[in-house]
């Protein structure tokens, strides 16, 4: 079976913190701000079923970059216009 570099990245993130820590609520440091935050057990199962990567910004930092992204967004469509 061939995996492509996501299923490589993911495979590797599984490794590292072990099967038996994936799946229960996790506490991990924020890379953006540097507090700790949970991820509880039924978003990290979600993030697993989904095929996502665990979060490695707190819930807060995901938003504020989110709204960021979608600001950026807006002003690059209005200076198309």
């Amino acid at each position: 079976m061939i995996m492509t570099e996501v299923e490589k990245k993911r495979v590797a993130e599984f490794d590292k913190i072990g099967v038996e820590n994936y799946f229960i609520d996790s506490v991990r440091t924020c890379k953006d701000c540097g507090r700790n935050f949970e991820i509880p057990l039924g978003e990290a199962s979600f993030f697993w079923n989904t095929g996502l990567f665990l979060p490695k910004r707190c819930p807060t930092c995901r938003t504020n970059r989110a709204q960021k992204d979608k600001s950026s967004l807006n002003v690059a469509q209005h200076a198309k216009l």
